[in-house]
């Protein structure tokens, strides 16, 4: 794709920073900073093989211009993976996440989801399994169980299956609810063959897949 082609537009939408490609109405990224919704315009432009982003200022007269090539989110991906992980756990320090109400962290989540670039489900992959961490990966795994069929079937298959295997307790649970929300039948093999040693996440876990089957 030709970068006249391949265009984005960084543009202030309200509060926000919105990434658009030219010509299009629909915001394809939303961010908090210009610098953010640059970086984001830069990972979209070089995934589809280099292009050019505009910066708008807030009244609409260009700022300035930058070409992305595509081996852009190669040198970025580090980067944004540890900003995506800081966002995420300063919000999760913020606020207790609780179950049945809305949590910041669920719109920063959206937001990541909605780029092109596989490595983002690597990296919600890897946040939900670092069992040194567990009350972040369990609440990265939660969050993502709020959002309806994140990545493939395989993909959320893998997770769930992995998370399972974990030593901590409070991964697997997380696992366990996250699969009764995308409610993937494949999902119910899964959690059948598992072999789980806490009675209370047994029961839970013969509970979802009751419910599971129900809906077949």
């Amino acid at each position: 794709m030709s970068e006249l082609r391949n265009a984005w537009h960084v543009v202030k939408d309200g509060d926000d920073w919105a990434v658009k490609r030219a010509g299009g109405q629909r915001a394809s990224s939303r961010h908090t900073t210009q610098r953010e919704a640059e970086a984001a315009a830069k990972r979209l432009a070089g995934n589809q093989g280099g292009g050019e982003i505009t910066i708008h200022q807030p009244r609409g007269p260009i700022l300035d211009k930058d070409t992305a090539s595509n081996n852009y989110h190669k040198a970025s991906s580090d980067i944004g993976r540890t900003w995506l992980e800081d966002r995420l756990r300063v919000s999760f320090e913020s606020d207790v996440f609780e179950d049945g109400m809305d949590h910041p962290a669920e719109q920063i989540i959206a937001t990541a989801l909605q780029s092109p670039d596989a490595e983002v489900l690597h990296w919600f992959r890897s946040f939900s399994l670092n069992d040194e961490h567990p009350c972040f990966a369990s609440s990265v795994l939660r969050c993502l169980g709020r959002h309806k069929d994140p990545g493939s079937s395989a993909w959320r298959i893998d997770l769930v299956r992995d998370a399972l295997g974990v030593d901590d307790l409070e991964i697997r649970a997380a696992a366990v609810q996250a699969a009764e929300s995308w409610a993937d039948q494949d999902l119910v093999h899964i959690l059948e063959t598992h072999k789980e040693p806490d009675r209370w996440l047994f029961s839970y876990i013969q509970d979802v897949i009751k419910d599971l089957e129900s809906i077949r």
